[in-house]
């Protein structure tokens, strides 16, 4: 049963020691509603004045598990995001 699903994004700066995922840059979070067999994600993050930094930074996407109308616990699988875009 295909269903819309909820994800948060995520930037994180990129460690220039280890070259792993570091702080999280953004200040809130950003939830959106992505549709079954959607390939494109925008989100508007221009408020967060993110510094998209010369090393480069990793982007998150937590898919959400939440409660449906009859009280089961209901998640989520993505099976590709061809693109993310932050603007």
């Amino acid at each position: 049963d295909e269903r819309d699903a909820q994800v948060r994004i995520r930037i994180y700066e990129r460690d220039s020691l280890s070259g792993i995922p570091g702080k999280d840059l953004l200040r809130k979070s950003y939830i959106v509603t992505v549709k079954p067999n959607q390939k494109n994600i925008k989100v508007d993050i221009s408020e967060e004045n993110t510094p998209f930094l010369p090393d480069g930074v990793f982007i998150g996407i937590d898919v959400l598990v939440y409660v449906n109308n009859s009280g089961t616990l209901v998640s989520y699988h993505i099976k590709t995001v061809a693109r993310l875009q932050c603007v």
